[in-house]
């Protein structure tokens, strides 16, 4: 299994329908979401006391080719970063693409755009234009293809 067909969508203030941007999409990394670990070392030990505290954030970075048609990733990103005082916006994915039901989906909870999605490039590259956004969230839920 790969990702090559992977699907990627985004909602804007994480309510409404999703747009599928998957076209234009090339990547989706996700970090974070590791837990607090808290620890002390004891006088009569040789090893810590450790324990295990609460998940951190998650961030979800996601790398597309640059457009600038109404429905397309720079624009909803860019909407979400210069006008919603939250910055409030959602991201999910299907690695598997297609809807065949039961393939998991991965959905970003409560995001928050964390980064600014301005085009940025080098002179000396042939590369396409491409933008990278970066979604915050406390969680993703993984859920299946009804």
């Amino acid at each position: 299994m790969n990702f090559c067909k992977c699907k990627v969508e985004l909602q804007a203030l994480c309510s409404g329908a999703w747009v599928d941007i998957s076209k234009l999409a090339a990547s989706v990394a996700v970090d974070g979401g590791d837990f607090d670990i808290g620890e002390i070392k004891l006088f009569g030990e040789d090893h810590p006391s450790v324990a295990v505290g609460k998940h951190n954030r998650m961030n979800v970075t996601i790398r597309a080719l640059y457009t600038e048609d109404a429905l397309e990733p720079y624009e909803l990103v860019k909407t979400a970063y210069e006008t919603y005082c939250d910055h409030g916006i959602c991201a999910r994915w299907t690695p598997l693409g297609d809807g065949t039901p039961g393939n998991n989906i991965f959905t970003t909870i409560s995001g928050v755009l964390t980064t600014p999605v301005y085009p940025a490039g080098d002179a000396s590259s042939a590369d396409p234009c491409v933008i990278e956004f970066t979604i915050t969230c406390p969680r993703i839920e993984e859920s299946a293809v009804a």
